[in-house]
């Protein structure tokens, strides 16, 4: 538990930092950029067609541009998403006494491709292609369970052993992605602090991180459910609001058979933009931890430290050895 508490509260005490701090005004800003976007994308195209009696090609058109407006927006997210990970974990590389590779395009085109490769390596076990078999296994048993249990009478009862089969396949599978998550967990810090390439950060986490997964498991459980708590309080506001007006509507249907629920939208949309920015400032806080606790873990383990303890080197006075030589 030493380990994960030093890390973990390590990581809270990077956030006093100033560089830190502008990370995070930098992506909150964006985020509310982004939300603003959203949101007048849902009242200039969607509430129109909502609220007014429309012809199906103004719903069409409004629907179309709804489409073509909130992937451009989810395309920019995902982008900047990319951008602002790599300037965390330089600056959680940087906190620790270690260097970064500047941002530029072509180091931020081959982060987004690392990204990419680690959600297949990940996913298809590419490191330990002998486990892909139970997926295939999984997969295979679990249509020809259904296949089977179609067809009715007694040989439905095999095929229903082969669909739990295959649902247990599919669960022991889901354990090794969780495994194969925590090998490449220091792929990041990886790429960003070293030159080297997208199998080459995949293979130096993987090679990192044998005979520590447990320990970075239970300290990111750790963190998870610490993150979880202060987001659940900063989201209380807005659930809290969205339940009330969910009662109001119910309460105004029964009465008056739903009259006047188009009429708050608006005010009941805005309410709630306004309320989501509490959990958006904290969520670039969350996140600048998690990135802090990885990168810490990266540090203390590719040092070879066993632990997160903190050894004391007392000096010790040392006394010259006198030689003595016999008189003559």
């Amino acid at each position: 538990m030493g380990f994960a508490s030093d890390v973990i509260t390590s990581g809270f005490s990077g956030l006093k930092n100033t560089k830190a701090l502008k990370l995070i005004l930098l992506y909150f800003i964006v985020t509310v950029i982004i939300s603003s976007l959203t949101f007048g994308i849902q009242y200039f195209f969607v509430l129109p067609v909502m609220t007014q009696s429309a012809s199906s090609v103004e719903i069409m058109g409004g629907v179309l541009i709804t489409m073509i407006a909130s992937f451009c927006v989810s395309l920019f997210s995902l982008l900047f998403g990319v951008a602002i990970s790599y300037l965390f974990f330089s600056h959680a590389l940087n906190s620790k006494g270690r260097k970064n590779v500047p941002l530029n395009l072509t180091q931020y085109v081959l982060y987004i491709v690392l990204s990419i490769a680690q959600c297949l390596f990940v996913l298809l076990s590419l490191f330990r292609p002998k486990y892909l078999l139970i997926l295939v296994a999984a997969i295979i048993l679990f249509f020809l369970g259904v296949i089977i249990s179609a067809v009715g009478g007694f040989i439905s009862i095999i095929g229903s052993l082969l669909l739990i089969i295959g649902l247990i396949l599919g669960f022991v599978y889901i354990v090794v992605i969780f495994s194969n998550t925590m090998r490449l967990l220091f792929s990041d810090p990886i790429f960003v602090e070293s030159k080297k390439g997208i199998v080459e950060s995949l293979k130096a986490s993987w090679d990192m991180t044998k005979g520590h997964c447990w320990k970075m498991f239970g300290t990111l459980i750790l963190l998870g459910i610490i993150s979880g708590v202060i987001y659940l309080i900063a989201v209380i506001p807005l659930i809290y609001y969205m339940l009330q007006q969910m009662f109001a509507i119910f309460l105004s249907g029964i009465v008056s058979g739903g009259s006047g629920v188009g009429a708050s939208s608006f005010s009941a949309n805005s309410t709630v933009f306004f309320l989501s920015m509490i959990p958006a400032f904290v969520m670039p806080f969350l996140i600048m931890v998690s990135t802090l606790v990885i990168t810490g873990m990266y540090d203390i383990i590719s040092k070879g430290n066993k632990g997160a303890k903190i050894v004391v080197i007392t000096e010790k006075k040392i006394t010259p050895k006198r030689s003595f030589k016999k008189k003559k």
